[in-house]
């Protein structure tokens, strides 16, 4: 099938751009055992492969992915999908890449292992600032 363009993210580590395989086995392989997909919460053709027993085996987060409170653990690969040859995945341009690069920047920990209730707790604080901003433009 040949290599894709994919983002991989471990726990604690910067997402990197790297090739893989396309294929489930060499996705499977990435993540460490059985797969499990998560739609990206900003981006359509975009999917989050993990590994399905990390989420209730393990406690320290990867990947926040927002406002639904989902969380990823452990090792992931961020994959395009052509929605047009049925979901077929492909490999991510230069200019995806980037932006799923400071994506990631904003939803990883990098060099720290936050648990979920840890990253719950930073999100909730980040909403409260984002209120209070809010609040006060709309006071000006």
């Amino acid at each position: 099938m040949g290599k894709i363009k994919v983002i991989a993210k471990e726990t604690g580590k910067e997402a990197k751009v790297c090739e893989i395989e396309n294929t489930f086995a060499a996705f499977k392989e990435f993540v460490g055992g059985p797969i499990e997909t998560h739609d990206h919460p900003a981006f359509e053709d975009i999917v989050i492969y993990y590994n399905r027993d990390k989420q209730n085996l393990s406690d320290e987060v990867s990947i926040m992915l927002g406002v639904d409170r989902d969380c990823i653990f452990g090792k992931c690969l961020v994959v395009k999908q052509d929605i047009e040859s049925d979901g077929e995945s492909v490999s991510l341009t230069k200019e995806e890449t980037e932006t799923l690069l400071q994506d990631l920047r904003e939803r990883g920990y990098v060099h720290v292992n936050v648990t979920k209730a840890e990253a719950l707790n930073l999100l909730d604080q980040q909403r409260m600032i984002l209120r209070e901003m809010k609040k006060q433009e709309n006071e000006m």
